[in-house]
């Protein structure tokens, strides 16, 4: 298949009999099985067969000639956790497509978790290692296990994926969230907001740092800073549901309706944190977007279901980067001594009710 694009009519069955020297039974399981995972698509009419609806990656390469990879995947798991899961769901249905053996580990959040896990991998001898290490760190600003982790990826490739440590040399796939910060600023400017707040969320992590640094820099590039004052941060770090903030956000949304002059703006770390301020408002009879707008961020699809308003948010590329893992691998795999790649893409931005 490795020779038709996208849209192309896959031969007959019979002519796939004859190239694979295979039971007419074995083919028509297996159109059954890429029928099914979306790669190929029946026409309108009997007489178009099967077109190619998605180019599988890497259909070349020795993944798929029987020498099956392991990845081990390190990432702070939690049932609430949106982005961390549509990761995890888009990795394991990719790389199961292409016969690579997924290994999860959970952090539980926890840097001393993550350390552990770490040194038992290490430990092993190299015939029982992963072929990668694949890390989505719950602290990347202040992480213990950053020399440990240098260390073992001069031996063990390590890729980390959606958060990184910066001036850090590491295979990197992820989303631009200097691109978010500097698109949401975009964005409410052009619509006239001068007076704007931002709630940023708990934790120590590349995403959440980029998107303010990226939002407040391309204000003060506008002549219209961000005010000190204007600025709020959850302390929270249990944010399993909005009832779990909603508190917090309660006294945040009255300082944000006490300040003089009132924002007409709030941007929040997360989508959560956005229908949890929306809940505040329409409480204390704040209209949204007329009174004050409010931007949200991962387009958490369960959370954004509860609120009264379908939020303005943005939607990140899972799939793109679970196939860019794939590629990165096979650069590695083929050049062991391939210098560190980032590769960021960059989030659809949805407009919804809530500007």
């Amino acid at each position: 298949m490795d020779e038709l694009e996208v849209g192309d009519t896959i031969p007959s069955v019979r002519e796939l009999q004859s190239r694979l020297c295979l039971s007419r039974n074995s083919v028509l399981t297996a159109i059954q099985s890429l029928n099914e995972k979306g790669i190929i698509k029946k026409g309108m009419s009997p007489r178009q067969g099967y077109r190619l609806c998605e180019k599988p990656i890497g259909v070349n390469s020795k993944y798929n000639r029987g020498q099956e990879l392991s990845v081990q995947y390190l990432l702070p798991f939690t049932t609430w956790n949106y982005t961390i899961n549509k990761y995890l769901s888009n990795f394991e249905s990719i790389f199961s497509r292409h016969g690579i053996n997924l290994i999860f580990s959970n952090t539980h959040n926890s840097v001393e978790e993550e350390g552990r896990l770490l040194e038992t991998i290490y430990s092993k001898p190299a015939s029982l290692r992963p072929d990668f290490l694949f890390l989505t760190t719950c602290d990347s600003t202040e992480n213990p296990n950053l020399a440990m982790l240098q260390k073992m990826n001069e031996e063990l490739p390590c890729i980390l994926i959606d958060r990184y440590f910066h001036g850090r040399n590491f295979h990197y796939i992820g989303v631009s969230n200097n691109y978010i910060g500097s698109r949401t600023a975009e964005y409410l400017l052009q619509n006239g907001h001068e007076h704007i707040a931002y709630i940023k969320a708990y934790g120590k992590i590349s995403t959440i740092h980029d998107r303010f640094s990226s939002f407040q820099t391309a204000l003060d590039l506008s002549s219209i800073p961000l005010e000190k004052q204007n600025i709020f941060s959850l302390t929270n770090a249990n944010v399993g549901s909005i009832a779990d903030i909603q508190g917090e956000i309660d006294r945040i949304g009255a300082k944000i309706l006490s300040l003089t002059p009132r924002p007409t703006a709030v941007v929040c770390s997360f989508d959560r944190i956005a229908v949890a301020l929306i809940n505040f408002f329409v409480k204390n009879s704040v209209r949204v977007p007329k009174d004050i707008c409010v931007i949200g961020c991962d387009n958490d699809v369960d959370v954004g279901a509860m609120s009264p308003l379908s939020l303005t948010t943005f939607r990140h590329p899972y799939r793109e980067c679970a196939r860019e893992a794939i590629a990165r691998m096979e650069a590695v795999k083929n050049n062991q001594k391939a210098p560190p790649h980032a590769v960021e893409f960059f989030s659809d931005f949805i407009i919804g009710e809530s500007t």
